[in-house]
């Protein structure tokens, strides 16, 4: 009997009762906003003529100076954050009004005067760095001395204090967006401090709750005290979200707001810190228990810093503890003596009468720790039960004396059927079961041939390329199972052949220097990436002459499957990897590859399979390369329709098309954009935004490849780079073309977007805006029409535009909730969904919103165990199965507009949002549901793809 998925679900939104007497708001805006201003306007100016090939001036970085004055005075909410950072005018500071003794005089804290002689030090330490110290002593001299005058001097503002903290709640768009700290704030200062009591099946945990902030721009949350777990430590981590919903509205028809609580883990470091995540810096937990300047603060907020590694040391990062150790009366400790000793720092034990700072390295996946040369991973596995979650909130809510109410439940729509109702829900796992009748390799042969006739090619042929043999046997077999028979017979439709790969094309990229030593000098390191890049140009060539001469047939699609062991080694920098190289010569070969560590470990049992672990890495691979490379569908996306609703007519001719976007900011600043468009019988194409033909998706991952490999040379060679990087308008423009010109009058289209990526506006220049209208304070309020600027707009009634049904909105991550599977805080365990399952949201009338939640995914199963459901994070176990970590699929908030008359109706609407709902699957994806939408998905794996062919270098 199959387990149906809960009738409702309870989200973890909360309305929001904030007494009048709450504490109440001091801001400071920025002290010296004129001065800077006029500053930065010259210096542009002179760095623009000094290095006109620099596309970007530098940027005074913010971060550091706010960093610095969270660490010295952790009190505050938030250090000079804005949207808009060489805006100086908007940046300003927030903390909660203290009062003296007598409780009138409000307090300066810090003062402006103290903040003078830290921006004076920060100024000091951004006029040395590359080019800029040029600039100040050429044509921005006489500008930067008088910058350093006018901080020497009054400020331009003072604190002011006793602003009501309910201001944002009925009005959130005041004051450029600060309600979504300021409220936030409010509810870590309130629990600040505070302890309660939560009982599991095992143990009873005494929490106390101490606020934290997880970078100068990332905000407030609080965290339990340190939990003992084995040899390890974990907290329990709280944040609070501020989030809006479109039509949901206050009396003064401004949005109203929900508070989102979301609980997690957050675990430290407690040996010897081994190693961090390649290109990322690690982060430490700074508390300060006592003044580290005198006059400041002495407040117990612990503040993250960054750490990074520099050669075999690690030292603060960013600047922020060079700058503090300049000016603070104690310093810090050298992160270096913190990763030796987490233990002696970390206050593991919370001794609450400890004068001493605390310094706790905060753990992420990737890192390694402890006594042996290689390390090891945490003992505490990530995530918590939904009993878990339930009575965490139960507790909270207990301790904000009604300042929070948890929401009404939301009942459910649909439950995505079994496999069995449609070829179209099944994963390559299914197939590859035991086919007596052959009417899965019907399907699978059905599916690669008409793959095959969208892209005007013939077969597929396969190279597995392998530096071992035991690489060819183990992908072979693979693909053996997972083709079913299609490389079989006189006529097949793929054909496999395999090639070793010399150890000189797997050899890294030569940095110029035999001991691979980072160079501290910026001629060095001009050196260094010259050599580099003259050796990805040569290593590209050495591959693309030896992919051209692997036989390939005429007109066929090329794959190649490559044993990468040699491509990424543990021991080499990450900037001498050949990966971006390989891809690229792949691109100018029109081969669609994948890569594959050939090193497979073998069960301790039986020495003829592979572990588990390695194995689905095997079968991962292999099918991104066969299935999701070539865009495959195991029946058409019509099945799926007609399971959502749609009457047959229009299910057989329905195109779902989804726009995609990238953003990958730093040294390679992309942003680009694409549509996939998904037609009922499954061919997939995609639209570029410099296009105005749909391209199979073959042709456009080539044609992707090539647009980043020219970035990449234009890039390191200081050229203009603008075909990848995009602006917010560009997007919204493409958008508009897409619905205006390239849709099939023949057809009809259902088109999905992510508002997120494409809702961003780029300051008061509305030529530059993104697509506003996807903004939830508009959206409810322009339901009828594509509005894609203010003056541009195509009503629902245009004649034009008949044959789009809809568009629907998506959102997902931090901007929708977390959930329990019952309507209360419930008192025993709660079972995750077993299938996936839609949820209709009633509590506004208009707009329509639908949530998607996905099936526990397989390998997660554990945790639907009775046994282990109501478990908390830190119980101790009597048997030797070990932790797991707890999964649970997180919700997609969808909202249909601009919909056609004949779905503007509850079940239609239903329709609309079930069809995107049952798209969430892959027959590539096993592993449980994607997070977005299959044609979203393929075009988002599509651009993902081609990243290392720009990091290369970075």
């Amino acid at each position: 009997m199959v387990t149906p998925s809960p009738d409702r679900i309870l989200l973890t939104r909360m309305n929001m009762h904030i007494p009048a007497d709450a504490p109440t708001l001091s801001v400071l805006h920025f002290p010296f906003a004129k001065a800077f201003t006029e500053f930065y306007s010259v210096f542009k100016q002179a760095y623009q003529y000094a290095y006109p090939e620099d596309k970007y001036t530098p940027r005074l970085p913010r971060h550091t100076l706010n960093g610095a004055l969270l660490a010295l005075a952790p009190s505050l909410i938030h250090g000079f954050e804005t949207k808009s950072e060489w805006n100086f005018s908007t940046w300003k500071m927030a903390a909660f009004t203290r009062c003296e003794d007598d409780g009138r005089t409000a307090r300066d804290f810090p003062s402006v005067e103290q903040m003078a002689d830290v921006i004076t030090l920060w100024l000091g330490r951004w006029s040395t760095t590359w080019r800029v110290e040029e600039v100040l002593k050429g044509d921005a001299k006489d500008a930067w001395k008088a910058l350093l005058e006018a901080v020497a001097n009054l400020p331009e503002t003072e604190w002011q204090h006793d602003i009501s903290i309910t201001d944002y709640l009925t009005d959130i768009g005041r004051d450029d967006g600060m309600a979504y700290r300021v409220l936030p704030a409010l509810f870590t200062r309130k629990l600040h401090g505070t302890q309660m009591s939560v009982s599991s099946e095992h143990q009873d945990y005494l929490i106390t709750w101490r606020r934290a902030h997880d970078s100068a721009d990332k905000g407030l949350y609080v965290v339990s005290q340190p939990i003992r777990y084995g040899d390890d430590c974990f907290a329990y981590r709280l944040d609070f979200r501020l989030e809006t919903q479109t039509g949901r509205v206050n009396e003064q028809r401004k949005l109203h707001p929900w508070m989102f609580v979301k609980l997690s883990i957050q675990r430290y470091v407690t040996d010897v810190f081994r190693k961090g995540n390649d290109r990322r810096n690690g982060s430490i937990l700074v508390g300060n228990n006592q003044e580290r300047l005198c006059g400041w603060d002495e407040d117990t907020t612990l503040v993250r810093l960054p750490i990074r590694k520099q050669g075999d040391s690690w030292t603060w990062a960013d600047g922020i503890g060079e700058l503090l150790d300049t000016y603070a009366l104690r310093r810090l400790l050298p992160p270096d003596t913190v990763v030796q000793n987490p233990v002696r720092y970390g206050n593991y034990e919370a001794a609450s009468a400890l004068r001493e700072d605390e310094y706790r390295i905060v753990y992420a996946e990737g890192y390694k720790f402890g006594k042996s040369k290689k390390g090891r991973n945490h003992q505490v596995d990530t995530g918590t039960s939904l009993l878990e979650r339930a009575r965490f909130l139960e507790g909270v809510l207990g301790l904000l004396d009604g300042w929070l109410e948890k929401d009404t439940s939301i009942p459910l729509d649909f439950q995505t059927p079994g496999k069995r109702a449609s070829h179209a829900l099944m994963h390559h796992g299914d197939m590859i079961q035991r086919d007596v009748k052959g009417k899965k390799k019907a399907a699978w042969c059905a599916a690669l041939a008409l793959s095959l006739k969208s892209s005007g090619h013939e077969q597929v042929q396969i190279a597995i390329l392998c530096r071992t043999d035991e690489f060819r046997r183990v992908v072979q077999a693979e693909l053996d199972a997972m083709l079913i028979g299609a490389h079989k017979g006189d006529t097949p439709l793929v054909t496999i052949m395999t090639h070793p790969i010399s150890p000189l094309l797997t050899a890294p990229l030569d940095p110029g220097d035999p001991d691979n030593r980072l160079p501290d000098d910026k001629k060095s390191y001009e050196r260094r990436k010259k050599h580099l890049r003259q050796s990805y140009d040569q290593k590209c060539a050495e591959w693309s002459g030896f992919l051209a001469g692997l036989g390939w047939h005429p007109n066929a699609r090329r794959l190649a499957m490559i044993d990468s062991e040699g491509i990424d080694r543990d021991k080499m920098h990450p900037d001498q990897s050949i990966k971006g190289a390989v891809r690229d010569a792949c691109h100018r070969q029109d081969i669609q590859s994948q890569f594959l560590i050939g090193n497979f470990k073998k069960d301790n049992n039986d020495e003829s399979k592979l572990k588990p672990e390695a194995a689905g890495r095997v079968t991962n691979a292999v099918g991104d390369l066969v299935v999701r490379q070539q865009a495959i569908l195991y029946a058409p996306p019509t099945d799926l329709y007609l399971l959502a609703g749609v009457d047959r007519a229009l299910a057989d001719k329905l195109d779902v098309i989804a726009f995609c976007r990238l953003e990958k900011k730093g040294k390679t600043n992309l942003h680009y954009a694409l549509a996939v468009r998904l037609r009922a019988d499954g061919a997939v194409h995609v639209m570029l935004p410099d296009g105005d033909t749909w391209l199979a998706y073959g042709d456009a991952m080539h044609q992707v490849g090539h647009l980043f490999s020219k970035h990449r040379f234009k890039r390191l060679r200081g050229a203009s780079v603008s075909s990848l990087n995009l602006e917010s308008a560009d997007l919204r423009e493409f958008a508009q073309r897409v619905f205006t010109t390239h849709l099939d009058l023949n057809h009809l289209t259902l088109a999905v977007i992510e508002a997120a990526a494409w809702r961003n506006a780029g300051g008061y220049d509305e030529s530059k805006h993104g697509w506003g209208q996807l903004k939830n304070e508009n959206l409810a309020s322009q339901l009828d029409h594509l509005r894609f600027t203010r003056l541009e707009a195509i009503a629902r009634s245009a004649s034009e535009i008949t044959h789009l049904l809809g568009v629907i909105r998506l959102r997902k991550d931090d901007e929708t909730p977390q959930y329990i599977t019952a309507d209360h805080f419930a008192s025993t365990p709660m079972r995750d969904m077993p299938h996936a399952a839609g949820y209709v949201d009633e509590t506004i009338s208009s707009p329509f919103h639908y949530f998607s939640a996905a099936a526990l995914p397989n390998f997660q199963k554990e945790q639907a165990n009775k046994k282990y459901m109501g478990i908390f994070k830190g119980d101790v176990r009597d048997d030797s199965r070990g932790e797991f970590p707890f999964k649970h699929p997180q919700l997609i908030e969808m909202v249909p507009f601009f919909v056609r008359d004949d779905f503007r109706h509850d079940e239609g609407l239903r329709q609309l949002c079930r069809c995107v709902h049952l798209l969430r699957h892959s027959p590539s994806f096993a592993m449980g549901d994607l997070l977005l939408p299959y044609p979203m998905h393929l075009g988002q794996t599509l651009l993902n793809d081609q990243l290392c062919i720009v990091d290369a270098d970075d």
